[in-house]
């Protein structure tokens, strides 16, 4: 897709040309030298270390356009471009706000919330005390078979996580998924335990009934983790790190590995009240999952209600295809569920 300042500028007379050029050239464009400089081994990431350093590596994920003249601009497909759109927006905002990314968090929930009740699905949140433990819901979702709840994290993956580094992989994952499913798990363990958890939104109580039903655990992210967000790989990943202390030797990482493990402490205390006294565990984890927000969003395309909400997260909870790609499995389902509703009754 190309893009002309010219005819941009003319299609909105409302806006100072200047503006304009600053927003292509200054926020949405790379530098005329392009995209991902330096980029020749995974490890080259952009890094803080002097001017050379931010723009070395792979860093076509935080601008969308390219120029080379500065009068048309290029755009590659939508799908590549969409989350760096985000980003330099986001960009921005920060240099603005040192404290963007502590106040994130509400906007996404408030919007996540706001999606459900386009598609008349009612949600539930709030604060509650159980034993003398305290917790918070982000969202809550109840179906006739399931309540389902969601943990919203805004932490990305990172430069380091994406150029390779086991250390910060783990790390994103710690502070993403891992503490979102904790904090459902908490969720989990009293709704389990005492049949009811009281849930107080700003004054306002609801109480939520468990009734039986299934509990499904759901970690958001804001942006997407590509493969990690697979089901397999989470299993894996939750399974293989339940009895793991990890130590690491550079002093900078220290505090963050020592809470990595103090959440994997966490979490295996849940496993043991979830699962007293069974000797062995057949897929604790199967019932959590790790989407993204735009991921949430296509699972909302024929969903009008709850129980809607629930057969469309059902399609890929059992699929393995090994493309470890949400798109590409639910719109395999799809196509699938199709073909079967066009099949003539013999």
């Amino acid at each position: 897709m190309s893009l002309d300042r010219h005819k941009l500028q003319q299609a909105c007379p409302s806006f100072e040309a200047a503006k304009i050029t600053w927003v292509l050239d200054e926020v949405l464009t790379h530098p005329a030298s392009g995209a991902n400089q330096l980029f020749s081994k995974p490890t080259d990431a952009p890094t803080n270390t002097g001017p050379s350093g931010k723009k070395a590596g792979h860093d076509f994920f935080q601008r969308p356009l390219l120029s080379a003249d500065r009068k048309s601009y290029w755009m590659l497909d939508r799908s590549l471009c969409a989350l760096p759109c985000l980003e330099a927006v986001l960009g921005v905002l920060r240099t603005s706000h040192k404290d963007f990314d502590d106040r994130l968090g509400t906007p996404i929930e408030t919007f996540v919330r706001e999606q459900f009740a386009a598609h008349n699905v009612p949600t539930l949140t709030g604060n509650y005390r159980v034993d003398g433990e305290e917790g918070e819901c982000d969202i809550v979702v109840e179906t006739s078979e399931a309540i389902i709840f969601l943990e919203i994290k805004k932490k990305p993956l990172t430069r380091r996580a994406q150029a390779g580094s086991d250390a910060h992989v783990l790390l994103d994952l710690a502070n993403s998924l891992l503490a979102a499913q904790v904090q459902a798990g908490w969720h989990e363990v009293r709704l389990r335990k005492h049949g009811f958890l009281e849930l107080d939104d700003r004054g306002v109580r609801t109480r939520l009934d468990l009734r039986g039903r299934a509990i499904e655990r759901i970690a958001v992210s804001l942006m997407q983790f590509g493969g990690f967000q697979d089901r397999v790989l989470l299993k894996q990943f939750l399974e293989g790190t339940l009895h793991a202390d990890f130590s690491v030797n550079e002093p900078s990482l220290q505090n963050a590995f020592a809470k990595f493990n103090g959440l994997l402490r966490e979490l295996r205390e849940q496993v043991n009240q979830l699962h007293p006294g069974e000797a062995t565990l057949n897929q604790p984890f199967f019932h959590c999952w790790f989407l993204s927000v735009p991921q949430l969003l296509v699972l909302f395309d024929d969903v009008e209600s709850p129980d809607a909400l629930k057969q469309a997260l059902w399609k890929t909870r059992s699929l393995v295809t090994g493309s470890a790609d949400f798109y590409y499995d639910f719109a395999w389902m799809q196509r699938a569920a199709e073909s079967n509703a066009t099949k003539p009754v013999s």
